[in-house]
């Protein structure tokens, strides 16, 4: 498993304490104010999880710009992480949580529970990947660096896509066989992961009077992870999660052999984040193109599997035509 990221080469190096940011580049904010974004992120997290601040590399590196469409991602590691973007990013809230996501990484999953080796962790994606985006969502909110108002139109942006993902219906295995061939397999256990993790949050509060919420099961992963005597003792991701919220008197098995061994949609209670705001749930027509439109701008843009029943063949449109 992967621990820490090296890199060398004309890079300039920002140092706050025991943090180290690796850099290169030109980009549209200075190096004091990536300092004083990141500095921040790093303290939430260390207070949630109770760890004091050890040494921790950060490497930015720029990639190929593209006009009008500024991207960013990263890899989280044991005590770095390696972060890329298009010189064109802001330091906006995207940015912002695409570093604390790969900084929250360094707990979930890595201090709380080793990946399970079939089919290298993949179907475990809907915790490490999910979960971390609702802490990171979270603490964000909570230590004043995102403004509620923003983190309710991402919290919709999530739960429209994930109503409309052709993946939602996908079982995990599938998710996990075909992670890296689809985009919308590749998304839904980001998706799929925060709205479980959303839910079991609430189902916790309600059914302990308020006693424990989802961040006690959490560290009580930590606990238990620490625990172990060598890494092979250490409970796999999954495993542990389910024990973790045994210790304060939860059985969520039967959720998620719903939500994520036979994908059942997740309806979250209207009230899940009341005072914040009330959740609607609202019936939409499903947008339907009649034709493979990922297939198609693959094959050149000449279209591909045009439905015989559907609108865009009754409009004229047959395989082959170039659009």
């Amino acid at each position: 498993m992967l621990k820490s990221v090296s890199v060398g080469g004309g890079f300039r190096i920002l140092k706050d304490g025991m943090l180290r940011i690796a850099l290169r580049g030109s980009w549209k904010f200075t190096d004091d104010e990536l300092l004083q974004h990141v500095a921040p992120i790093m303290a939430s997290h260390q207070k949630f999880w109770g760890d004091l601040p050890g040494p921790y590399l950060i490497t930015v590196l720029p990639i190929a710009e593209k006009p009008n469409n500024a991207q960013a991602g990263g890899t989280g590691l044991g005590d770095a992480f390696a972060f890329y973007s298009t010189p064109n990013m802001e330091l906006d809230r995207h940015f912002e949580h695409g570093l604390a996501h790969e900084h929250m990484h360094t707990w979930i999953p890595f201090l709380v529970g080793p990946m399970s080796p079939e089919n290298n962790g993949l179907e475990e994606a809907w915790l490490s990947e999910g979960f971390t985006d609702l802490f990171t969502y979270r603490l964000l909110v909570r230590d004043g660096m995102a403004p509620i108002e923003e983190t309710v139109e991402t919290l919709n942006g999530i739960m429209f896509t994930y109503a409309f993902s052709p993946a939602r219906n996908a079982t995990n295995a599938t998710l996990g066989a075909e992670f890296w061939r689809d985009q919308a397999m590749q998304r839904m256990p980001y998706q799929r992961g925060l709205l479980i993790a959303a839910y079991i949050d609430d189902r916790l509060r309600r059914d302990s009077g308020g006693a424990y919420d989802l961040e006690d099961v959490m560290l009580a992963m930590r606990r238990i992870a620490d625990a172990a005597s060598t890494n092979d003792d250490k409970p796999t991701l999954r495993a542990n999660f389910i024990a973790a919220a045994k210790s304060v008197g939860a059985d969520i098995s039967s959720v998620l052999k719903r939500f994520v061994d036979n994908a059942d949609l997740i309806f979250l209670p209207e009230d899940i984040w009341v005072p914040c705001e009330k959740l609607e749930t609202n019936e939409i027509a499903e947008f339907y193109r009649g034709f493979k439109g990922g297939r198609t701008r693959a094959n050149g843009n000449v279209v591909v599997g045009v439905d015989p029943y559907g609108p865009a063949y009754a409009a004229g449109l047959r395989d082959g035509m170039k659009q």
